[in-house]
């Protein structure tokens, strides 16, 4: 699509995927700051205007071994709502 275009892309998504996160806050952290930081995602998100934003977690199943130790803290959730996005949360 064209600057200025009226065009409107009927579907599109994009998706970055982090595997072998020892440390979700940290991961999410680097994604964001890798696409630019949370200003200029924000901005690209109100000039494209997507019908939803959503950050999917795949967290592993309850008193596994790789469970043990791994949340997402407080700073990571006020990032994801800072975007305006939802948690799709993924037990794996």
């Amino acid at each position: 699509m064209r600057p200025g275009s009226s065009n409107v892309w009927k579907r599109s998504f994009a998706i970055y995927e982090i595997a072998d996160v020892d440390d979700w806050n940290s991961a999410l952290m680097s994604l964001v700051e890798g696409l630019g930081g949370v200003d200029h995602l924000s901005a690209a998100i109100l000039q494209i205007r997507p019908e939803f934003v959503e950050v999917d977690v795949s967290v592993p199943a309850r008193e596994s071994d790789e469970q043990e130790d791994r949340y997402l803290d407080a700073d990571a959730v006020r990032l994801v709502a800072r975007l305006g996005a939802s948690f799709g949360i993924l037990v794996s």
